[in-house]
């Protein structure tokens, strides 16, 4: 919303007695869907990453991970945004080892930086 971006758009309506806890759960669950989430570095290993993202989240063996990084234009000064790549080579419950795409990418980044998939999933509830 700070930047002016619309990520998404929906309509929830209805009738009847129960009409206005049924929108408030129909408008959460749009809400829920659209927010995209993400996880962080728990540990660099020496050829991947250890994130809190696992099966719970829709992360598993072969999913793909994506670190947002910045950096400054060395001919013009402006900052540049890029994306490194991450392919998942274990996944368990709760974390998940990705190794990157790139060679060097791991020289790149830190414990600080936040990890999304790349494709967007939802968490769901083990049942």
């Amino acid at each position: 919303m700070n930047r002016g971006y619309i990520i998404s758009e929906f309509e929830v309506t209805g009738k009847g007695k129960e009409s206005l806890g049924d929108v408030s759960l129909k408008t959460a669950v749009k809400l829920y869907d659209t927010i995209p989430y993400s996880g962080r570095i728990l540990k660099l290993k020496d050829d991947g990453i250890l994130v809190n993202l696992g099966i719970i989240d829709g992360v598993v063996t072969g999913s793909r991970l994506v670190i947002y990084m910045d950096s400054r234009s060395r001919a013009t000064g402006d900052r540049v945004r890029y994306a490194e790549v991450f392919t998942v080579r274990e996944s368990d419950t709760f974390i998940c080892y990705a190794e990157p795409d790139r060679a060097g990418a791991l020289k790149e980044i830190d414990s600080t930086y936040s990890v999304y998939p790349l494709q967007k999933r939802r968490a769901k509830k083990l049942g």
